[in-house]
């Protein structure tokens, strides 16, 4: 489940965005002051197709979460959690700067396309400019025997910026079995490109196919 202030960072966000709503259509609704000082409000999250959670042979359960940034106001994103239904202890992966190819199990990344490091040393916001990507993680709790592949699973992730803001939002991952990682391309370092499309899809993404069990 996801952590409580995750939790309490979705109540938040969604009073507020109702609230907006609301207001737009002339209904006055008072928003506490210190729940809009801890929303991140100036960003906008996007979730791509090519988000996915998966088996590594290790036995280690790797997430691929893609996302595209935009803010309506300069500011740095300093930290962002993770969270499964089944796992509460994920950690974002760190990576080596000087190695050419960033490896998650037997799948390779070019470094361009890979937010990690950026978002551990402060990624940089402008107003206007997406930042797009992916965010890889894993988790050591296995994805339960009932999500199948090709299934969907709900990833939440918490995004925390240098005043101490936070923005919750839920991507939904495609579930690959361990039978499955081993067909994954072993190195694919083209950069990819992603627009939005509804807050949810932003590309057709290149992740193998599902195949049924």
């Amino acid at each position: 489940m996801p952590s409580r202030l995750a939790r309490l960072a979705a109540k938040q966000q969604r009073y507020l965005e109702t609230s907006r709503k609301l207001a737009s259509e002339g209904i006055a609704v008072h928003v506490p002051e210190e729940w809009q000082e801890f929303i991140l409000s100036p960003l906008e999250i996007a979730i791509g197709p090519e988000t996915s959670v998966y088996d590594l042979q290790s036995g280690i359960v790797a997430y691929r979460i893609q996302v595209r940034l935009l803010a309506a106001q300069k500011l740095r994103l300093d930290d962002c959690d993770m969270a499964a239904g089944w796992d509460n202890g994920i950690e974002l992966e760190s990576f080596d700067e000087s190695k050419p190819v960033w490896h998650l199990g037997r799948e390779g990344f070019s470094p361009t396309e890979v937010l990690n490091n950026r978002i551990e040393e402060g990624l940089m916001l402008h107003p206007g400019e997406p930042v797009e990507g992916l965010i890889l993680a894993t988790g050591l709790k296995p994805i339960p025997v009932e999500s199948r592949t090709g299934s969907r699973a709900e990833v939440c992730l918490l995004f925390r910026d240098s005043l101490s803001r936070e923005k919750h939002v839920v991507a939904r991952a495609v579930v690959y079995r361990a039978s499955h990682e081993k067909k994954q391309p072993q190195v694919r370092v083209r950069a990819r490109t992603a627009a939005p499309d509804g807050g949810s899809d932003l590309l057709s993404g290149d992740l193998p196919k599902p195949r049924s069990n």
